[in-house]
């Protein structure tokens, strides 16, 4: 059961309205998409409220599948919230989609040329390590790190966990598969900053575009 309540998380997390959600969004979701599974978990564990007198509860258990699922960078795992009186769990737990335009390196083909309005255009897309940007955030957290911008305080919840990563070594430049240090080869930064960071022939360093801030 626990295996099939993964999965089934695994596809409803991938569909939330809302960038940001809490565990009890994902039940009802559970709940219209998978009323079999959200049935049998909540007749095991009780779904929580005054009386249940049990603070694992079908919530603790969604959420503790969750946390799986931030920690392989499915979802990123906001914070919490204490839960109303009488429920039985304690908190209930924030979440966000992992939101991020790619930027695929564009490979003008030298041998094809545009007709009418529209070129032809050669796209590679790489592979990015969605676990190696959640640790890229936990460590650096969610400003800019050339402007500093935050889109939470800029846009309020609308702009809560959202960010763009930018990969210092470029994956495009890698000719094989390579071990990402969230640390050392990754930054959080806007998507402003990104577009200027890949803008031009050369892609420039964090400290290079920092000097051409005005």
């Amino acid at each position: 059961m626990k295996q099939d309540l993964f999965l089934a998380l695994k596809e409803i997390v991938i569909t939330m309205r809302h960038r940001i959600f809490h565990t009890m969004d994902v039940m009802n979701a559970l709940n219209t998409q998978n009323p079999i599974l959200y049935n049998h978990i909540s007749n095991q564990y009780g779904i929580g409220g005054a009386g249940n007198g049990n603070h694992y509860t079908a919530v603790s258990f969604v959420a503790q599948q969750l946390s799986r699922l931030a920690r392989e960078g499915a979802i990123l795992k906001i914070g919490y919230q204490p839960s109303p009186e009488g429920f039985g769990s304690p908190v209930i737990m924030y979440w966000s989609r992992i939101d991020e335009i790619d930027y695929p390196d564009v490979l003008q083909n030298p041998e094809l040329y545009p007709e009418g309005a529209k070129q032809t255009v050669v796209v590679n897309h790489y592979e990015r390590n969605t676990a190696a940007r959640q640790a890229c955030l936990q460590h650096y957290g969610l400003n800019c790190s050339v402007c500093n911008f935050n889109f939470e305080e800029k846009y309020g919840e609308h702009g809560q966990g959202f960010i763009h990563v930018h990969h210092i070594h470029p994956i495009a430049e890698q000719s094989e598969e390579y071990n990402v240090d969230p640390v050392r080869d990754l930054r959080p930064v806007c998507p402003n900053c990104h577009s200027m960071l890949h803008r031009g022939k050369d892609i420039l360093s964090i400290e290079e575009l920092r000097k051409l801030l005005k």
